[in-house]
């Protein structure tokens, strides 16, 4: 194969044009609306409930938080998509130049993307773990089977339960290009086999296709569009 040589002008920022069409065809991801309070009125208003300010007060600072890491998904999720758009192929023979800067911005905003998915998951979870006074230790706070079984709400209980399973390949996702060999990545590692004798094996395998990246991108991000849209309602 001839080398590639991509230059800096060769990346083009998504077009306004580009984005209003993924875009068009995005659901929506909205934060709540817990209020600003002030602390220090609202304790003098009730000095025995302390507590209930203090919760009030990180209600409204987790939502800000989660309103960030939203933004800041909408724009992976866009950008990847983008780039996807503009021709990424699976099959590595066909590629152009074009292509290959194509799946590197694919590649990098995929990534994020998976990142930032994980961290607004989280998020939920400590308003969650905040608006029902569950208690779980902050550093121990996530979206889980801990969490969820002590949601004595049973509709929020439901909702987080179904994204617990939908989302479990995503953090697979996520966990591997974090933790492992990047998926995105052509695997050709060696390995000692030593069951029935040592062998030695070379891999072959491209890591997975940018379709199936693609593919796992908008069917996790439709899944958080409906369940803030269900829970929304609940929590406020």
């Amino acid at each position: 194969m001839a080398a590639i040589v991509i230059k800096a002008e060769d990346f083009q920022y998504p077009t306004s044009i580009e984005l209003k069409h993924v875009k068009s065809e995005m659901p929506p991801t909205i934060g709540f609306t817990f209020p600003r309070v002030n602390e220090i009125v609202e304790i003098l208003n009730d000095l025995d409930n302390m507590e209930n300010v203090a919760r009030k007060s990180n209600l409204h600072w987790w939502n800000h938080c989660l309103i960030n890491r939203l933004g800041s998904l909408r724009r992976a999720y866009s950008n990847s998509i983008v780039h996807f758009n503009r021709g990424v192929p699976d099959d590595l023979s066909v590629y152009t130049d074009r292509n290959f800067i194509n799946r590197t911005q694919f590649s990098y905003y995929g990534e994020t993307y998976f990142y930032f998915f994980i961290s607004v998951e989280d998020t939920i979870a400590h308003l969650v773990n905040i608006y029902f006074s569950i208690k779980i230790p902050e550093h121990k706070v996530a979206m889980n089977d801990a969490l969820v079984t002590k949601i004595p709400d049973q509709i929020v209980k439901g909702l987080c339960k179904q994204l617990v399973l939908d989302t479990r390949l995503t953090k697979e996702f996520r966990n591997t290009m974090a933790h492992r060999f990047l998926l995105t990545q052509p695997d050709y590692r060696p390995s000692i086999n030593c069951e029935n004798g040592m062998t030695f094996e070379a891999r072959s395998s491209n890591g997975i296709s940018p379709s199936e990246l693609q593919t796992e991108i908008v069917r996790s991000y439709r899944c958080m569009a409906k369940f803030l849209t269900d829970l929304k309602p609940i929590l406020k």
